[in-house]
């Protein structure tokens, strides 16, 4: 259940939006002054503020900024008078989800706000989720493969540019993994008796979607040649070619 701060001075109003509010399913906590509103709004962390912005005390501005300055952000509705639309869009501006104008029937817009205003936030909030997900899978990703001794690629098949190489290719190669990332393999690293296999053969199977192990000789940054294997696969993009994905592995002993 979500929970909503109101903060209206007028008893009658109160009343009214606290009857609706709660018959429609949120919680709510009252405030009739500015101050009080700040410190209800501080410690009940409310979901949502329903704010009158002519208050005894300040206005509604002030409130907001009051509320930013202790680092509280909250999503809010402003009530405006008749009359008062200069306000109202300086509230929008401080980021005011909606507003509502007094003297309209609040029995029939208030839970229509609030029901819109509700679904937008738990469609925020599933997003939010979503993309921290994301960003600990990544992480959790990258560092799975910079501890093992495979080394990952990402290759971008217009450019033929690597886009991704784990780090330990320097220990490898004597190349940063940094300087890969507009490094000309095809030309300044890859064995000379190889280009053609890899190019005309690795990569066009690689193409059409096969997943392959290649094996290649590449010239490390000391002259010294390394013997490979490559894991490769295709990575799509609306089901067109976009991406070589793969896996390095040191093969120069077994060679």
């Amino acid at each position: 259940m979500k929970k909503i701060l109101i903060v209206e001075d007028n008893p009658d109003n109160m009343k009214l939006m606290t009857f609706l509010l709660e018959k429609n399913g949120y919680g709510t906590i009252a405030a009739v002054t500015g101050k009080e509103g700040i410190d209800l709004a501080l410690n009940e962390q409310p979901d949502l503020v329903l704010l009158d912005i002519q208050l005894p005390d300040m206005d509604g501005t002030d409130l907001v900024r009051k509320l930013k300055d202790k680092g509280f952000q909250v999503p809010f509705v402003a009530m405006t008078g008749h009359g008062d639309e200069r306000i109202a869009v300086e509230m929008m501006k401080l980021g005011a989800r909606d507003y509502l104008t007094k003297g309209v029937d609040l029995t029939d817009i208030l839970p229509i706000v609030f029901k819109r205003l509700h679904n937008e936030l738990e469609t925020e909030e599933k997003l939010a989720r979503a993309e921290k997900n994301l960003r600990r899978n990544e992480a959790l990703y990258k560092s799975l493969l910079e501890s093992t001794k495979a080394i990952a690629y990402e290759i971008d098949l217009d450019s033929l540019k690597f886009t991704y190489i784990s780090p330990q290719i320097f220990e490898l190669t004597g190349y940063p993994a940094d300087d890969w990332i507009d490094f000309d393999f095809w030309a300044n690293s890859l064995h000379p008796d190889d280009k053609d296999y890899c190019i005309n053969f690795c990569l066009e199977e690689t193409r059409k979607g096969l997943d392959h192990e290649f094996e290649y000789r590449m010239i490390k940054a000391d002259g010294q040649v390394l013997w490979l294997k490559d894991l490769v696969s295709l990575v799509r993009d609306d089901g067109k070619p976009a991406a070589l994905r793969g896996f390095l592995i040191d093969i120069t002993q077994q060679k």
